[in-house]
């Protein structure tokens, strides 16, 4: 391996003169380049960041010699977070995947305060081909393509403009959200869902105690993580903290798990952790359920996701129903089996003064065989309203607020006197 690095612009350039004088005399060469994200936030927001992205930087490169250790090939860096690793007269059995996930291992296990990313574009040679320029450039714009992809994915908004105490505090609050996970700051609470037949179920919630932030809402935390990639970390924390209590308590129906647009995008990792999970435990799959948010934008990725998911044995519930964009046609052709409607449903105006939309929503609901649960019951006079209406469930602080772990046994005993 070749090694390559420095800051200065003019000998950046002179290690891509060199690069393409290489590449132009081979004939058989491919090209990944490489850009390491949050190497930024790492140099701006730590006191010693500077050395640290360097050790971070030389450590990747280490795990790389590492990872290919029977490939000829040379590394450059390029300006900034971006490298060139580049494979001569690689064996047939190099492919891309194989060099895209060998890259992304090395990357995502690099120790750092926060998680990194990494974008990837590689290209090959081709037949006669003696301008290097032309598949370096493939390559660099096959990177950008990746990089902006995972915005997407992310739901950044690229174009939002936050203050720099904004960001620092962001940047700390996931260094120190990496951290909960060392520490077991994280738990899972349980809030019940009480059908009208009498059977019990459960929505499981994250919860993050800080000892530094204090008691951190998922409305702040949930969003860094899934920015960094730390939500698969909790989803699956969450899962095997569901699938315990579904062991421990044969008599709850089903426990619901939020994903996110993230998580469902990817549905091989979450279809493996089910699976690995199954495997351990052999747990019952009608007892775990899921729960999409509509505010999420979903693409026909999604919706196949789901269908997979589902083809599984597992429930799928659209929550916060209302709010966002799930259309009827998504309704009548997917995998989903019920709807949460939100509160604004049973808000006070609704009630009073929108009677028939919420009856109408709900029937039309029913009339496609969905399960429907109405949220955010928290007062009598809620509780009396839905009565009046055609509705499976119920789930709100008029029944329970979200209780830990072990207080589910004391729960479940009580309605069963109750009964």
């Amino acid at each position: 391996m070749e090694l390559l690095f420095d800051k200065k612009h003019s000998e950046a350039k002179h290690y891509q003169s060199e690069l393409l004088q290489y590449l132009e005399r081979s004939n058989n060469y491919i090209v990944a380049y490489f850009s390491i994200e949050r190497l930024k936030c790492i140099t701006t927001f730590e006191a010693n960041g500077r050395a640290l992205v360097k050790l971070i930087i030389s450590n990747v490169m280490k795990m790389i010699q590492l990872k290919f250790p029977n490939q000829p090939h040379l590394i450059y860096s390029m300006e900034g977070n971006e490298f060139v690793l580049i494979f001569d007269n690689p064996d047939p059995f190099v492919s891309h995947d194989f060099i895209r996930k060998g890259i992304n291992e090395v990357v995502k296990d690099t120790e750092a305060p926060v998680e990194l990313e990494v974008s990837i574009g590689i290209t090959q040679s081709f037949f006669n081909m003696k301008n290097g320029q032309i598949v370096l450039n493939k390559a660099y714009y096959y990177m950008l393509f990746d990089k902006l992809k995972s915005r997407a994915n992310n739901q950044i908004n690229i174009g939002k403009q936050i203050s720099f105490e904004t960001a620092c505090n962001h940047y700390q609050l996931e260094r120190d959200l990496k951290l909960a996970f060392t520490n077991r700051e994280l738990y899972t609470v349980f809030q019940p869902i009480i059908h009208k037949n009498g059977s019990i179920a459960f929505e499981a919630l994250a919860r993050w105690k800080s000892p530094k932030h204090g008691q951190v809402g998922p409305n702040e935390f949930i969003p860094i993580a899934e920015r960094s990639l730390l939500i698969e970390k909790i989803t699956e924390q969450i899962i095997r903290n569901t699938v315990s209590i579904i062991n421990k308590h044969k008599e709850i129906k089903y426990i619901t798990v939020n994903l996110s647009a993230n998580v469902i995008a990817n549905d091989n990792w979450l279809l493996n952790i089910l699976d690995t999970i199954m495997a351990e435990t052999k747990f019952e799959r009608t007892a775990l359920a899921f729960e999409i948010t509509e505010q999420l934008t979903l693409t026909h990725k999604h919706w196949d996701s789901i269908t997979a998911i589902c083809s599984l044995g597992h429930s799928i519930f659209i929550d916060d129903f209302g709010t966002g964009q799930t259309g009827i046609d998504h309704l009548l052709n997917s995998s989903v089996n019920g709807v949460k409607l939100d509160r604004k449903f049973i808000s006070e105006y609704m009630m009073e003064n929108k009677r028939k939309f919420i009856v109408s929503t709900i029937d039309l609901l029913k009339a496609l065989d969905l399960f429907v649960v109405i949220e955010g019951v928290e007062f009598q006079s809620q509780n009396q309203f839905i009565q009046t209406v055609n509705y499976d469930a119920v789930q709100g602080y008029l029944e329970s607020p979200p209780i830990e772990e072990y207080l589910i046994p004391n729960y479940l005993e009580s309605k069963l006197i109750i009964e």
